[in-house]
């Protein structure tokens, strides 16, 4: 089903409803709540009319007497969602490399993991519907501008400090991690952390990655103990997988199941092509066996020559992804190992990643998000996680700093920059350049993660986005 025009049609913060009396409102407020239960236990794709109204006790007829589908009820709660988070926004104190402003991120970050919890089920079903050109892409657009403006303000109001970078670069950056670490702590995938200590060891690199002249002696934990956590072996980042992960997957297009004729093997990759790219943009759920067809331009009997359908195609591309991904991950580890003054490396290592990104998007959403029916999609996604934690895991371990920090927690950050920065604007006013991507991720793996404190260039006004 197509969003439609009216459902996304809002011109600030806070949803648009018929008039209705304190009864009414009593039952609107009841299934939207009933929605958020169902979007978490079931997810977006899964959930329909019926679900919601059975959850809320009320019949069809009625919900429809104040939302028209189910979209418009997920949009209403994310307005409410994002009404929430900007006014803790234009509550938080000023920034900076001093005790306060470290403070005032330190419960900023707190206040965000609140509204994430309270909102849970509409935060976890994010990624799901919002691909580039997904039907409601349009609307989260509007609410990643909307806070990203808001939070370049508070960033650029920053005192005591000149960031170097470009302030609503700096911004998408850190929203977007914000957002992809809360979504790993509400799914279990907190490696035993605590909440608190997850909370401290985050702010501590969001704060040197914002201020890297930050005193050591400012970042104090807030949580019980001294917070200078020794090299902590991996914990475990997903539930255990409901049976045995697969063997090592090879690249793709494979030989030993498509053969070797050349011609074969180009029109396998024509079609891996064609996948990736429209599920990338459209997301897996809202894209169908046709539009691969006509993103590859083949027939619908070449396609089912070698995939049965649009999962099995899916599948072939996490394969490829995982080979692809280990190889990466492993020489980034010896990336981070090379002395601070060898800063090109990790850029050339970013502009790979950026483009692995670009293809493999939906892959890494879909092992993410676990919204597959495939069990030996979700293992196999399980297998790459915890692999390329204890990845980061052995390259942040030796790494020496004067101030806190928690080995698990720096991986888990570093993941999610990898996962969600490169994609998070896209379409959007605050949309990056490769190059802009690469130097906000680069900045914010040297200082936050690494301990590298570059000279003090002069400040890089914001750019006014249009």
């Amino acid at each position: 089903m197509r969003i439609t025009d009216h459902v996304i049609r809002r011109t600030s913060y806070g949803p648009t409803s018929p008039v209705v009396g304190v009864r009414g409102a009593r039952t609107r407020q009841a299934i939207l709540q009933g929605a958020l239960i169902c979007f978490e236990k079931k997810g977006f794709h899964a959930t329909n009319v019926e679900d919601i109204a059975a959850e809320v006790g009320v019949s069809r007829a009625t919900l429809y007497q104040y939302f028209e589908s189910k979209e418009q009820l997920f949009v209403d709660l994310v307005h409410t969602a994002g009404a929430d988070l900007l006014r803790v926004i234009r509550r938080l104190g000023p920034l900076g490399p001093t005790a306060p402003g470290y403070d005032n991120l330190h419960w900023w970050l707190g206040e965000w993991a609140w509204v994430h919890d309270k909102y849970r089920g509409v935060f976890l079903q994010w990624a799901v519907v919002d691909s580039p050109e997904a039907p409601m892409r349009a609307f989260m657009a509007e609410f990643i501008e909307s806070y990203t403006a808001a939070m370049t303000t508070r960033i650029s109001a920053a005192v005591g400090d000149d960031i170097g970078l470009d302030t609503d670069d700096a911004a998408v950056a850190l929203l977007a991690v914000l957002l992809r670490v809360n979504d790993y702590r509400s799914r279990g995938f907190a490696r035993g952390l605590t909440d608190d200590e997850l909370l401290d060891g985050f702010a501590a690199v969001v704060q040197l990655a914002l201020f890297p002249s930050t005193p050591a002696s400012v970042i104090v934990p807030h949580a019980a103990g001294d917070g200078r956590s020794a090299p902590q072996p991996p914990g475990p980042l997903l539930p255990a997988p409901a049976r045995s992960a697969r063997a090592e997957p090879r690249p793709q297009p494979d030989p030993d199941r498509f053969g070797t004729s050349q011609r074969v093997l180009e029109t396998v990759e024509r079609l891996l092509d064609a996948g990736a790219a429209v599920f990338g943009a459209r997301g897996y759920h809202a894209t169908s066996v046709g539009d691969i067809l006509l993103e590859a331009g083949v027939a619908r009997g070449t396609f089912y020559r070698y995939f049965d359908d649009k999962e099995a195609l899916l599948a072939t591309l996490a394969e490829d992804c995982a080979v692809r991904l280990a190889s990466m991950v492993g020489r980034l580890e010896a990336v981070l190992a090379e002395d601070a003054d060898q800063p090109n490396a990790l850029r050339a290592w970013l502009y790979e990643y950026v483009r692995f990104h670009r293809r493999y998007r939906s892959v890494l959403r879909a092992w993410t998000e676990q919204d597959l029916a495939d069990v030996a999609q979700t293992d196999l996604g399980f297998t790459v996680a915890v692999s390329t934690l204890r990845a980061f895991d052995r390259a942040l371990a030796g790494i020496e700093r004067d101030h806190p920090f928690d080995v698990r927690v720096g991986s888990i950050t570093l993941l999610a920059m990898l996962e969600s920065v490169p994609g998070y604007a896209l379409g959007t006013a605050y949309d990056m350049s490769e190059e802009r991507i690469v130097e906000v991720l680069a900045a914010f793996m040297e200082r936050g993660l690494l301990g590298r404190r570059p000279p003090r260039p002069r400040r890089r006004p914001a750019t006014r986005r249009r």
